[in-house]
């Protein structure tokens, strides 16, 4: 699937895409299995943090999650359009970003044109009043979408001016 998104961005079939890898059954089943992974997917996220055999099925998941990340950027240079595009990576099941919001390992990958400061680690304190929703925006503003918020107004502080050139 992510050849052919590729493809669709490379011969201009389409300019945004989106590919979310979902658990699979809830119960776990056949879909993880080859991972190590024999529970819920999503039932880890609560409890991984507490039982080491469950982190270690978190831990592959991720991995396996970043090598397909790592697989499409690999595919967008070798078509040529890796620097014109913006690749995010959001791990959704990680507890922090689905119970908090907070403390969510995002990556941004492609400077899209050159409007993105590549090649760094940005760190955001988590705090009570500041949310993804201002990466949110700082994205569809780049993407020339004229928002100044996202979601609940009270979740904003702005755009996220480190990440822009």
């Amino acid at each position: 699937h992510l050849d052919i998104l590729a493809l669709a961005l490379a011969c201009d079939a389409s300019r945004v895409v989106s590919f979310q890898i979902s658990e699979g059954s809830a119960a776990g089943g056949p879909g993880l299995d080859w991972l190590g992974v024999n529970v819920g997917w999503h039932a880890l996220t609560h409890s991984y943090q507490d039982h080491a055999k469950e982190r270690e099925m978190m831990a592959n998941i991720t991995r396996w999650h970043l090598e397909m990340y790592g697989h499409w950027i690999a595919r967008l240079k070798e078509l040529g359009i890796f620097e014109n595009t913006l690749v995010v990576y959001a791990n959704p099941e990680s507890t922090a970003f689905v119970h908090t919001g907070e403390n969510a390992p995002i990556i941004l990958a492609g400077s899209l044109g050159g409007h993105f400061k590549t090649g760094r680690h940005v760190r955001y304190a988590a705090t009570a009043d500041r949310k993804v929703n201002d990466l949110h925006v700082t994205l569809a503003q780049a993407f020339g979408v004229p928002v100044q918020t996202f979601g609940a107004p009270k979740w904003n502080k702005g755009v996220l001016r480190e990440l822009l050139r």
